[in-house]
């Protein structure tokens, strides 16, 4: 597998026409093809490719191909060839979220997070936001959401993700049936779900423990820790995290703090400030 980084345009050829440079043909090795498959996320599209005279690496889409495939916008992304006479595009990342659907703010207080994944990861890759009800599992299409120009959210049609970035907003949310059966679907049709489920925090840190190279950066911890351990690691370090394991958004933390002379003090983060 050839792996580059190029910038894609769009041609208004009727035929479905693939237009390669020179060094982009070369590199992905198909200098000899008269035709190739295209892939973008679950779309494909056969095409006649062509060289072009052009410095770097580029790859113009015709009108005819488009109409095969949706593809949301121009501009840099990798492209690679996983087959001999096969050039795949991106990859396609779909951040799958949830929220009130308002236009201006769809994704509730996370709109704003998600926002700035979007404008990173498409400096490289295509990438998208989108929730369970955008999804056409009859068409492999997603009505999702894309940053327009002007930073705000456009609304297009787009192939299904190579890989599904979890950020659906509650533990509630993410264990439940419809949940399930949608981690389901997309693992039926070989889409990888990265950020499976919360994360219990004990269990990631056994994970990591266990591991030669992470594991010398863990800091002291313990399970369930009685107050003898609790009081012990505090005339010790100074300071610990109190930590629930199943918490989320620095919730249910607490900051212990031992100070000789001056006795035991916590602090810990509420929904609407720091209490002492």
């Amino acid at each position: 597998m050839s792996l580059n980084f190029g910038n894609i345009h769009f041609s208004q050829q009727p035929e479905k026409v693939v237009f390669l440079s020179g060094t982009l043909m070369k590199s992905l090795g198909i200098s000899s093809r008269k035709s190739v498959l295209l892939r973008m996320g679950t779309d494909k599209v056969s095409a006649a490719v062509k060289s072009i005279d052009r410095a770097g690496k580029h790859i113009y889409l015709s009108a005819g191909v488009r109409n095969n495939i949706n593809v949301p916008r121009q501009g840099p992304l990798y492209i690679h060839s996983p087959r001999e006479g096969e050039i795949e595009l991106g990859p396609v990342v779909g951040v799958l979220s949830d929220g009130p659907h308002n236009p201006s703010s769809p994704f509730g207080s996370r709109t704003s997070y998600i926002k700035q994944l979007l404008r990173e990861g498409n400096k490289k890759m295509f990438v998208y936001a989108f929730t369970p009800k955008d999804i056409n599992w009859q068409r492999n299409t997603v009505q999702a959401y894309i940053l327009g120009s002007g930073g705000g959210f456009v609304r297009k049609t787009v192939p299904l993700p190579d890989v599904v970035y979890n950020r659906l907003p509650s533990r509630k949310t993410d264990f439940s049936p419809f949940t399930n059966q949608l981690r389901d679907r997309f693992g039926k049709r070989n889409i990888k779900f990265f950020n499976w489920a919360f994360f219990n925090k004990s269990d990631v840190y056994t994970q990591l423990d266990g591991d030669l190279q992470a594991g010398r950066y863990l800091p002291e911890t313990y399970n369930n820790p009685n107050p003898e351990r609790i009081k012990d690691m505090m005339e010790r370090h100074s300071f610990v995290y109190y930590k629930p394991s199943a918490g989320s958004l620095g919730l249910g933390i607490y900051r212990l703090t031992y100070l000789p002379k001056k006795g035991y003090f916590a602090r810990y983060h509420a929904m609407a400030a720091i209490r002492y």
